[in-house]
């Protein structure tokens, strides 16, 4: 999947509604944000795709560190 607007958009339609409270500054906007998180490689192709549920730093330090020795991997080709 290429990391371009269209197809992050498409995969990034859920999202959480904050509704903020009387002592918010911003009292009558309410705050939309997205619950997920790209990984995201360096030819802009989506790697992975977390959602709150999954978006352990632990998984994503991981899936990283996995990016990275694929890229010294093809590098050495």
């Amino acid at each position: 999947m290429a990391g371009n607007g269209k197809k992050l958009n498409r995969a990034n339609r859920k999202k959480i509604k904050i509704q903020p409270t009387a002592k918010s500054v911003m009292k009558a906007i309410p705050f939309y944000h997205t619950v997920r998180v790209f990984l995201i490689d360096r030819e802009d192709r989506i790697r992975k795709i977390y959602s709150s549920g999954t978006l352990d730093p632990r998984l994503v330090l991981a899936d990283v560190k996995t990016l990275l020795l694929e890229e010294a991997r093809i590098s050495k080709q």
